[in-house]
């Protein structure tokens, strides 16, 4: 659960306001110092402290919801594992241009779905050092991630390791390229293909650099191929569900990280007035957070329910029937 980690901030660590509004160390018996005398040679600093705290509480939090969900619902996994794009290698090489090339993919259900892009191939025309990969969000206009990658002349497979949740109320469009001014990339045929959950595009270009607008309008389609081969996966996803209902498990979020803090005071191997003469305290503090946090987790799970889109969510049958005769 991805969007937890940070949505409860740490004052006095960044001037940005976490989007929950709420900061960890104003809950009861947790500062700044306690996070301190707990770190060690991994976790050097406070901060190393609470990443590390988060990291854990959100792979609990996300094992506690989904024991929970999958008592009723089955979800259903992949719905998309396609590649995009392939090569004939007698095709030539495109010609250097000042325009962005690459592929616009985008889902076309609105449903809880991660989009996974994997892996980004192509044929280098000559070597290049620091040749960069981008993959923008054309709805928000914003880049999303950058790959810097030596290339090699010829054959080249980029691990891009992108994704992104989507949101059921608008269709996600992205488009994944690179600088057409830099680096010239063997022609690449589209596949062009329409699949029930993903619509892959021909090759799109854009016109000016990298700080030109990234919209969709902004692009127009070229039958010259993109220069890239793309390999991505679209699957259900409960984390979108819930990330899209976050703040409704903010308090039960408050208390698991509170009672990691204490956990982590217990299991620490530094020798302090926190880890030492505080110990019962906070083995008391970690017990009522705990508790705390499986009320309040309890109450949200028993309160909320997915709706069944005959896509990503089925419900499962919890009751059976036997015919007995008497």
């Amino acid at each position: 659960m991805k969007c937890f980690i940070d949505y409860i901030g740490l004052r006095h660590c960044t001037d940005v306001e976490p989007e929950s509004g709420f900061y960890i160390n104003d809950m009861a018996g947790v500062s700044l110092q306690r996070m301190d005398n707990i770190s060690n040679q991994e976790k050097k600093s406070f901060v190393g402290v609470w990443e590390a705290i988060q990291r854990r509480a959100a792979f609990e939090l996300e094992a506690r919801i989904l024991n929970k969900f999958t008592s009723y619902y089955k979800i259903n996994k992949d719905l998309d594992n396609s590649t995009f794009g392939y090569f004939n290698l007698s095709d030539p090489f495109l010609e250097v241009t000042p325009t962005f090339k690459g592929i616009m993919l985008y889902s076309n259900h609105r449903t809880y779905t991660k989009v996974n892009i994997d892996t980004v191939e192509l044929y280098s025309s000559v070597a290049y050092e620091g040749a960069k990969l981008y993959v923008y969000d054309l709805n928000k206009g914003t880049k999303l991630k950058e790959v810097t990658v030596d290339l090699t002349e010829g054959y080249n497979s980029v691990k891009i390791g992108f994704e992104t949740l989507t949101k059921t109320t608008s269709y996600g469009k992205w488009f994944v390229g690179y600088d057409a001014s830099i680096m010239s990339l063997k022609k690449s045929v589209p596949s062009f293909l329409v699949h029930d959950y993903t619509v892959e595009n021909t090759a799109y270009v854009q016109d000016g650099t990298i700080n030109s607008p990234f919209i969709s309008s902004s692009f127009i389609a070229s039958s010259e191929g993109s220069g890239l081969s793309l390999q991505y996966r679209v699957e259900c996803s409960l984390e979108a569900f819930v990330c899209e209902r976050k703040q409704l498990f903010k308090h039960a979020w408050a208390k698991l990280l509170v009672a990691e803090i204490f956990n982590e005071t217990l299991n620490s191997n530094r020798t302090n007035y926190f880890t030492t003469i505080d110990r019962d305290q906070a083995m008391l503090e970690y017990q009522k957070n705990m508790s705390d946090f499986n009320m309040s987790i309890g109450d949200v799970l028993d309160n909320i329910e997915i709706p069944q889109d005959n896509i990503c969510f089925d419900c499962n049958t919890i009751v059976s029937y036997n015919y007995l005769r008497p």
